[in-house]
Order: structure tokens, then C-alpha cells, then sequence
């Protein structure tokens, strides 16, 4: 059982799908559907990532947007939370409750992006704890 204390390397996706900034709403909820995820990571510039999330192409179609005409680079978050691959699983977590996001992008001591974690991947660890103090 993997715990709260755990490093988020532990259960974060470490073979993130990736998007260009010219993917199109359609192509990136096809990579979503395709990879059973919720956010794609963009290569938005050098050493710069956005986040492309369900939330966004949703929020963008509400909007009007046309699914065939509108980009990974009109609707993706470009300023990201990024954590350690070490960083606790509650630190995580409560980064992300704090900023009201639903993932975080992983880098390595060089700083590169090798990874997202989702709330989602932090929740199971936080309720196996709070199940098995239930039990206790």
C-alpha cells in the first residue's frame, strides 16, 4: 500500500501523452479517449510546457469553439503547477487542492518534464489511510 508520505513518483504517470501545440480539439480528445487520460502535456515552447485538460477542450467548446479549428495552443493552461518526483503525495495533494487544479506536471532534478500526476493518482493513498485509521 503505497502512503501519503510516499513520493509521487510512486504512483504518477511517468509516460505522459504528449500534444503539439497545433492538435486540434478533436485530435487531443481522441489522444485523451485513446489513452484513457485526462490532460495531455503540450511542447509549447523550449523547456516550456502547458497542460491541456478535458476541463479546457469542454470549457472551449462551450465557448464556441469548433473542434476542428481550434488548438492545443488556444486552450491550454501555460502556467503549470510543477512538483518534484520527490515531493510527498499529500504535499502534492494539498498544492492541488490549494490551486484548485486537477494535475501537476513532474520534473526531474534538471528540470525537465518526465511526468503528471493527477488528483485522481493522489486520491487512492489518501483514502487507504484514511480507511485503514477507520479500522483501527
Amino acid at each position: 500500500m503505497t502512503t501519503p508520505d510516499a513520493a509521487v513518483r510512486t504512483i504518477a504517470a511517468m509516460d505522459p501523452v504528449w500534444a503539439k501545440p497545433g492538435d486540434t480539439l478533436r485530435n487531443l480528445a481522441k489522444a485523451m479517449h485513446t489513452a484513457n487520460c485526462g490532460a495531455l502535456l503540450v511542447h509549447a515552447r523550449e523547456h516550456q510546457t502547458g497542460v491541456v485538460s478535458e476541463r479546457d477542450i469542454v470549457r472551449a467548446l462551450a465557448e464556441g469553439a469548433e473542434p476542428d479549428d481550434a488548438w492545443a495552443a488556444d486552450v491550454m493552461t501555460r502556467t503549470v503547477l510543477s512538483t518534484s518526483l520527490d515531493e510527498p503525495i499529500l504535499s502534492v495533494a494539498e498544492l492541488m487542492a490549494d490551486a484548485h487544479i486537477r494535475h501537476a506536471v513532474l520534473v526531474d532534478d534538471g528540470g525537465d518534464v518526465v511526468g503528471l500526476v493527477s488528483m485522481r493518482d493522489v486520491l487512492r493513498p489518501l483514502l487507504d489511510e484514511a480507511f485503514a485509521s477507520r479500522r483501527s
